[in-house]
């Protein structure tokens, strides 16, 4: 019978050469309550469980518990949305919930005229970040 092959382990440990470590990421508190999981409970519900955005018309077909369903700000909390009300929720995809966020944090980041993300869409010829294309080629060059 023959004996199993081990491997050896390696004999220089792993070292992490980043430069910034990124912090930890952790849940706002205000996620994690009681009010916003009702919050969440009341906007997902409203939607009947299916992703509410329409591209040219057309509602997003994606639904639980199939797909993975976000309950988004239509104004975001960090834009001074309000933060419980349901009128300012709305039923997102995965997909859809992330292309959304990018947008939002794309024009926030471009407030500031003086040079930045901005200046960045303009010298490559994107007149409005809204694309899955631009979003991932974005992401690609300022990774």
């Amino acid at each position: 019978m023959a004996q199993p092959l081990h491997t050896l382990r390696p004999v220089l440990p792993i070292v992490d050469t980043r430069v910034a470590r990124l912090p930890i990421k952790r849940a706002d508190p205000e996620l994690l309550g009681v009010a916003h999981c009702n919050w969440r409970e009341a906007v997902v519900a409203r939607a009947g469980r299916r992703c509410e955005w329409r591209d040219h018309g057309v509602r997003c077909e994606r639904a639980a518990p199939i797909h993975r369903l976000f309950a988004d700000h239509i104004t975001e909390r960090k834009d001074s949305g309000a933060a419980l009300d349901p009128m300012n929720g709305q039923c997102l995809c995965a997909s859809q919930h992330g292309l959304k966020t990018f947008r939002a944090r794309a024009r926030r980041m471009a407030r500031p005229t003086k040079g930045g993300f901005k200046s960045l869409c303009n010298y490559r010829g994107l007149t409005d970040v809204g694309t899955a294309g631009d979003f991932f080629r974005l992401k690609r060059e300022l990774a």
